[in-house]
């Protein structure tokens, strides 16, 4: 479900909450952390399924908090509307690190980052990650995602990469969001930031309903929709490049300041 996104690994883990008992828990104890707003409601326990606008709910503000707690970080991250205060310890450090290496082994690296189209003019550079080495052929250094063939070496862009990018993406005709931590690589050694992270961490969520039936107008004449492998829509480009360059400017700040 992290990786590649999968629909049907999402319903299987929802399916599983609801047989253990866990979907109300799961919701309460979110809200207890003031995190009231990232919800799940309105789904089949039969299936995991039944998705409804409105019953399964998530603010930016709540994915970035939720991202802190992976994260971790010392003494208190926020304080709750009542006062209490939230610390990195609602996650044991094996549960952090679970998250961490899921969300840093993420195959879709074509929306605030597009590294997955390493050595193309189109779509611009975002921020400069790390591609997982999972997705790297090893013969030919390109990236293969849930059947879509990104067809670029990749390992141009590894070898230059500035940062890595733990992160999570959802995207469909009429949404598109991606949300993660990103980390230096390149710098200063020991250098230690607000809550203990190393220097030039950041998290970044950027939330849109500028979803692939949006994009930019080089491909104005394409028919939709213009997310597909077709000559004449870019070769698979599905998302406009000005998330991209978002996501660049954002780096550029955050960590050059």
């Amino acid at each position: 479900m992290i990786t590649e996104s999968d629909n049907d690994s999402a319903k299987a883990l929802i399916k599983q909450l609801h047989d253990l008992g866990e979907i109300d828990h799961l919701n309460a104890g979110l809200r207890d952390l003031d995190l009231g707003t990232l919800q799940v409601n309105g789904t089949d326990p039969q299936s995991g399924a039944n998705w409804g606008i409105g019953q399964i709910t998530m603010t930016s503000l709540d994915t970035a908090r939720l991202l802190l707690l992976v994260n971790g970080g010392r003494g208190v991250l926020w304080r709750t509307a009542g006062g209490k205060p939230v610390r990195a310890d609602v996650l044991s450090p094996d549960a952090r690190g679970l998250f961490l290496g899921l969300l840093a082994d993420q195959g879709w690296n074509d929306i605030l980052t597009t590294s997955n189209w390493c050595g193309r003019s189109y779509p611009t550079q975002g921020i400069p990650s790390l591609v997982a080495e999972r997705w790297v052929d090893p013969g030919t250094g390109t990236v293969t995602v849930a059947d879509k063939a990104f067809g670029q070496d990749v390992r141009p862009c590894n070898e230059a990469a500035e940062v890595s990018f733990a992160h999570k993406t959802g995207f469909t005709y009429n949404y598109l969001a991606d949300a993660g931590i990103v980390r230096s690589l390149n710098g200063e050694d020991g250098a230690r930031g607000y809550g203990g992270a190393p220097q030039g961490d950041y998290i970044v969520v950027m939330m849109s309903n500028l979803g692939y039936r949006y994009s930019d107008p080089r491909q104005a004449a394409v028919a939709q929709p213009v997310c597909g492998d077709d000559p004449g829509q870019d070769e698979g480009v599905c998302y406009t490049e000005k998330f991209a360059a978002l996501g660049r400017a954002v780096d550029d700040i955050l960590r050059r300041r």
